[in-house]
């Protein structure tokens, strides 16, 4: 990515950081390793809408033909054919498809507007593009989403298999169809809970007059206070088609995102940076107080360190065998939530069945929205005490892979808990809706059938549907509600252990790094006793200047 100002000084401080952890022995390939990654950042920013809401001709519109002389998106396709498309700038242009496996195979730009991606076969393609306007906001990967409501399930897993990398979302919404179905409407609730960046976008302005257009935006900004909490949300009218073309209004957004891009990212690298410094400035304090010790004494604090860190590792392991316990706990909770949601929508998921319809739309709501707001009231108190006792045991600023942002003498938890229960729901949340499938499909479909025959045949006595509603009634309660609990709890377990587990092989790691710094500082001081005064005395007089430009990091 193109860095701004503030983010080349940065880069210039980490050059300066790298310099000193070799001059000192301290070098970290897991920081050469995140600053590499982190210089390939870019904010990911899914366009969601329903199908047919005029995403792609809208991008098409601001990207402008390609070599070919056509546009880059296909307009035409069916819900089948639709898949994920990243949209991002490279100076040397590339389009892949994946694979569900993961797979990329390179297309040229003939076979890419020549061939139908089967949603069920590719996961997404990528379009890198040497194109000036995306050059502009070179952050950003843009990502044209499946419809919402398609038809086509896959659409539905893939946008929430994007939740975990998302930054911000694009909302669409057709000025000619201005009112939000449930679907939707519950998916900017759930974007409410993870706290993210919305930015709503109205197309085909074109196609109705002035004051349907303004009813529009007014009863658009109705609902971005209803469900997102947004009093004073900014709605952006764009058309891409016939007369009066204006996708100015999308581009400002984009490059809202990419200013806000630049900020995460300096925001990111000074993490890094700090982490980094602190350390390094942890161990010439260390060297620097310990100059004026004897050879016995340099030995015995060896010693010690060798205690302090199996004491430590002692402490650790007690405080995540009571949190575990804790764990266990909360995942009861979330389970009887979600049992008490689905059993209080008993009915509506009958009355559902009975009328022929599929519930897994509404299973996934109900389920989805519970786990949400039982992960925050449930999980996060617990989970903030345990890190707040975890990290007080260590006595450190730990940088984990979610993101932990930093201050010289205080581990700033909010945005720690905040990011790990964001993650964990993000990733758990597509992985129990997977498990949900199996859970509704056979029972499901059966009671579809049965209530088809039920209760679209004349010929059947009332008492005869009474009798197989009560049937059907048993089967929602006794099997398909208890089994879709099981299944939540597995999935919960699963995913929140994990996302525990990289918490604590992080803490553990970093722990083990101050001890091992501690140790080879007195190793340092050992070969320092045989220097004469006057050599020592320079040296320490560069370890402090050392320290002072270290300072400046932190």
């Amino acid at each position: 990515m193109n860095f701004n100002q503030d983010a080349e000084r940065l880069i210039q401080n980490v050059e300066t950081i790298y310099s000193l952890q070799e001059k000192y022995s301290l070098l970290n390939d897991s920081f050469r390793d995140s600053v590499g990654k982190l210089k390939e950042f870019r904010v990911t920013a899914p366009i969601v809408g329903k199908f047919s809401t005029g995403k792609s001709s809208l991008l098409n519109t601001l990207l402008g033909k390609n070599r070919l002389g056509k546009n880059y998106l296909a307009v035409d396709i069916t819900p089948e054919t639709s898949v994920p498309a990243e949209i991002f700038y490279s100076p040397n242009e590339k389009i892949l498809a994946f694979d569900k496996n993961g797979a990329a195979s390179e297309l040229s730009l003939e076979d890419y507007l020549n061939k139908k991606f089967r949603a069920d076969k590719i996961s997404k393609v990528q379009l890198l593009l040497n194109n000036e306007f995306l050059k502009s906001i070179p952050a950003v990967k843009i990502v044209d989403m499946p419809g919402f409501d398609s038809g086509v399930e896959l659409h539905n897993k893939a946008i929430d298999d994007y939740l975990p990398e998302s930054r911000a979302y694009i909302l669409t919404f057709a000025a000619t169809e201005p009112v939000i179905p449930d679907s939707i409407a519950g998916f900017l609730r759930e974007l409410k809970l993870y706290r993210l960046p919305v930015y709503i976008v109205i197309t085909k302005a074109g196609s109705v007059t002035s004051s349907q257009l303004k009813e529009c935006v007014e009863n658009i900004r109705r609902n971005a206070a209803d469900y997102l909490g947004l009093t004073a949300v900014e709605i952006y009218c764009t058309n891409a088609k016939g007369k009066n073309i204006n996708v100015q209004p999308f581009a400002d957004v984009l490059r809202a995102i990419e200013k806000d891009s630049q900020k995460i990212f300096s925001a990111e690298l000074n993490d890094l940076i700090n982490i980094e410094a602190n350390r390094l400035a942890k161990y010439l304090r260390f060297v620097m107080r310990q100059t004026e010790l004897t050879p016995s004494e340099i030995e015995a604090r060896k010693d010690d360190c060798k205690y302090q860190l199996e004491t430590l590792k002692g402490n650790l392991a007690e405080t995540k065998r009571n949190f575990s316990n804790q764990v266990a706990v909360c995942i009861n909770s979330i389970q009887a939530r979600v049992s008490e949601s689905l059993y209080g929508s008993a009915a509506s998921l009958t009355t559902a069945l009975m009328n022929n319809s599929d519930i897994n739309g509404k299973v996934n709501s109900i389920v989805r929205e519970t786990i949400v707001r039982s992960m925050q009231s449930d999980f996060e108190p617990k989970f903030r005490r345990y890190v707040e006792k975890m990290t007080a045991q260590i006595n450190l600023n730990v940088r984990a892979d979610f993101e932990i942002k930093f201050e010289e003498k205080n581990f700033a938890l909010e945005t720690a808990v905040q990011t790990v229960i964001s993650r964990t729901v993000k990733k758990a949340v597509p992985a129990i809706l997977g498990a949900l499938g199996l859970a509704v499909s056979g029972p499901v479909a059966a009671l579809i059938g049965l209530a088809t025959s039920i209760f679209f045949s004349s010929k059947i006595e009332e008492s005869r549907r009474n009798e197989q509603l009560v049937q059907i009634q048993r089967k929602v309660h006794g099997e398909i509600i208890p089994q879709i609990v099981e299944q939540v709890g597995d999935s919960l377990r699963q995913n929140i252990y994990a996302q525990i587990d990289n918490v604590n092989a992080r803490l553990e790691e970093e722990a083990g790094k101050i001890i091992g710094d501690q140790e080879k500082a007195l190793a340092e001081l050992s070969k320092n006793l045989e220097l004469e005064n006057v050599a020592k005395q320079k040296k320490l007089a560069e370890m402090t200047a050392d320290l002072n430009t270290i300072s400046k990091f932190i």
